[in-house]
This record gives C-alpha cells, structure tokens and sequence, in this order.
C-alpha cells in the first residue's frame, strides 16, 4: 500500500502576518536548490478571522474548505436546526460532525456512545461492564474511606482514582 500525501493543517482565530486569503497553502523549499524536495507535504493555514462568511451566510458557501471553516468558526453558535441544514448542504460533514459531537457529552452519554462502539472495537460488552461495575465498587469503597476522614488525595492516589470520580 502506498503512502498517501501529507498535509498539516494549522488554524487560528487570530490574525496571522500572511498575505492574500484566509486559506493558505505552502510546501517546503530547499534552502540550497530552491526546490521542493519533498513531495506530497503540504502546509495549510486556515485564518478563521480573514474567513469572509457569517453564520447567516451558509447558503453563499461553495467549497468544502468554506464548509470546514464555517463549522471551526460558527459552531458554538448553532442550534441542531442550523447543523442540520448545515449537513444536509455539505453532506462530507455529518460524519466529522458525529465524530466530534461526543466530545460535549456528559460522563453518562459518553460511556453509552462506548457502550454502542464495542461491536467495533476489541473490547466485549461483557468486559466493559465487568470494568465498569469493578470501578463503581472501587468507587463505593472509596466514598466510605472518605466518609471516616480519609484524605480524597490519599484515597485518589492509592486507588488509581480521580477526583472526578467523587462527583
């Protein structure tokens, strides 16, 4: 299987010193031959304050790169009505957007997206209830530590446990 070209993205919200658009592109040059010696590396910058589309502008974006961009910069700012026009507009997002979406999941949420996930991964059903049901007795004797004066940092660094794990 041949390796596939490489390309770094890097995005900001601030102004960068660059000239021209808020999507750039560059690739390395020797230094000696001013050449690109390196095929198949490519830099992309995306200034997300030089992008030129506001949230009511969804309809006036043509490109996928505009689509990445109006998502990194507006998201915060959509309600499920707006991704949902917005992914049915640029169908290449749903799937990044599901991805992403389980990073503002609460703790619960989150171990149900796992729980769904397993079919996919190495880890059986059985194992993780078994780890989990494992932790939450962990978590019980811990609490009862705690509950005769046991210092949470003690208690936190004996067991493996975080604090996070109290609440």
């Amino acid at each position: 299987m041949a390796l596939k070209d490489i390309v770094v993205i890097g995005i900001t919200n601030y102004r960068l010193n660059m000239s021209g658009s808020y999507n750039s592109r560059h690739r390395l040059l020797n230094e000696e031959n001013h050449k690109c010696d390196i095929e198949g590396l490519t830099f992309h910058f995306l200034d997300l304050e030089r992008f030129p589309f506001m949230v009511d502008q969804l309809d006036d974006l043509k490109e996928n790169i505009e689509a990445w961009c109006f998502y990194l910069k507006f998201i915060h700012s959509m309600d499920e009505t707006a991704v949902s026009n917005f992914t049915e507009k640029f169908p290449i997002m749903k799937t990044p957007i599901d991805k992403l979406s389980k990073f503002s999941l609460t703790k619960k949420e989150f171990e149900s997206y796992v729980f769904s996930q397993m079919d996919k991964d190495e880890i059986s059903a059985e194992e993780y209830a078994r780890d989990c049901y494992a932790k939450e007795k962990l978590i019980e004797a811990a609490k009862k530590l705690l509950a005769t004066g046991v210092s949470i940092d003690i208690i936190c660094s004996t067991h493996g446990l975080k604090r996070e794990d109290f609440e």
